[in-house]
């Protein structure tokens, strides 16, 4: 904005302060604006408001007035937008970092179930490896990685897991490896398949 436009809003010189109040009645009416509006409004004569207008161009300066309203209007219409999209990358990234711990919390509770399993189990390997696709999924899409997650055995058969087999003997990424079908369990007793 021009420090000319703001001056020719200004009161001029010589012009009178009951002038002047019309003039702000006049701009402040906005776009409907007139000079019998003002006329009415301040109970004054239309001649004596059309004098007035014409001797200290209101036209002009009610011009003036409209661009420095709307690029008022315009500076705070962004900032808003500004702010408005500061907050929401702000909430997302703290709904993402919350999924994301959320389901480091699952998948450890899901691995320590594993290494827990016995043939007196309260949870099912079903149960597990439906808690860690679960959670697996939520951390995938808070990190903005796209794509299906299946956890099956390889191939895409059921996982074959054996409620005999000490599960406390295997490490948290073997566990993690046989749920995801990269790694087989091997031992002699018989296997239950859970299909997933």
């Amino acid at each position: 904005m021009s420090e000319e436009s703001h001056d020719i809003c200004a009161r001029m010189q010589r012009e009178s302060s009951r002038a002047y109040e019309a003039l702000m009645a006049y701009l402040n009416m906005g776009p409907k604006r007139s000079y019998r509006a003002v006329s009415a409004y301040l109970h004054k004569n239309l001649a004596l408001i059309s004098r007035w207008g014409k001797r200290w161009n209101w036209q002009e300066r009610a011009f003036a007035w409209d661009q420095k309203t709307q690029e008022r209007n315009e500076r705070i219409r962004e900032e808003i937008m500004r702010e408005m999209l500061e907050k929401e990358a702000d909430d997302i990234k703290s709904t993402k970092e919350r999924h994301r711990n959320l389901s480091k919390m699952v998948q450890s509770k899901a691995l320590e179930y594993l290494n827990r399993m016995d043939t007196n189990a309260s949870v099912s390997p079903g149960v597990v490896t439906t808690m860690l696709r679960e959670a697996i999924t939520i951390e995938r899409e808070a990190l903005g990685l796209t794509g299906k997650v299946e956890l099956s055995g390889p191939n895409g058969s059921p996982i074959s897991i054996s409620q005999t087999t000490n599960m406390r003997d295997l490490s948290d990424e073997d566990l993690l490896a046989i749920i995801v079908g990269q790694k087989e369990l091997t031992s002699p007793d018989e296997n239950v398949e859970h299909n997933q």
